[in-house]
């Protein structure tokens, strides 16, 4: 859900600054550039405070991903769709752009926490896939048919919804994530018993 939001602003952030902000399409790319570069911080910066605040307790990841998820629907409906204009509008949108990434780094590590360890690997690459496609395919395909309905600056407004939405959800997943840690706390591999005694040369070989 948050993806929705990060994918739609991404993908049609230049096109609204070239229609609303009259930049050409070299300029408008450039500040899209700079709302995903802090992005890029911003998926850092979340993932290590994320971390170190659920360090006690691994739970609270989730309501502190459900809070940034919120702020992150907050600012860019205060962006579009308030009084905001020119640099002001701007420096909201890439202070939206810095929340917006916040869920993929600790979103998978809720992932790892809670799926068997012999199946981690297929557990984040689920992940990955139900990303990409219900969240990064959906966003600029949603605000487009938003964009023809209530023109572009009301879908990118709207859009951001999608976000509270993801908070709910956090919130939902907290109820269920110390019974399915639990379940797997005690969970053991199955691994090739040690060597003993000297290697042959053959068998060395």
């Amino acid at each position: 859900m948050q993806l929705i939001t990060l994918s739609a602003v991404w993908a049609w952030l230049p096109s609204y600054l070239n229609r609303f902000h009259s930049m050409t399409p070299e300029a408008a790319g450039k500040q899209t550039a700079v709302v995903i570069l802090a992005g890029a911080f911003g998926c850092v910066f979340w993932g290590f405070v994320v971390d170190r605040l659920a360090l006690r307790k691994p739970r609270n990841k989730l309501p502190l991903l459900s809070v940034l998820c919120v702020l992150t629907s907050v600012i860019f409906m205060v962006a579009f769709g308030g009084t905001y204009t020119g640099d002001a509008q701007f420096k909201l949108i890439v202070l939206g752009g810095f929340f917006l990434t916040c869920t993929p780094g600790v979103g998978a590590g809720i992932v790892i926490d809670v799926v068997h360890p012999g199946v981690r690997s297929t557990g984040a690459a689920v992940l990955t896939l139900f990303q990409n496609l219900f969240g990064l395919a959906v966003g600029p395909f949603l605000a487009g048919v938003l964009s023809d309905q209530w023109g572009l600056q009301q879908a990118l407004a709207v859009t951001p919804l999608f976000s509270t939405l993801a908070a709910v959800v956090y919130v939902i997943a907290m109820r269920s994530y110390d019974a399915d840690v639990a379940q797997i706390s005690d969970a053991k591999l199955d691994v090739a018993p040690p060597l003993t005694g000297n290697l042959s040369a053959s068998t060395a070989v």
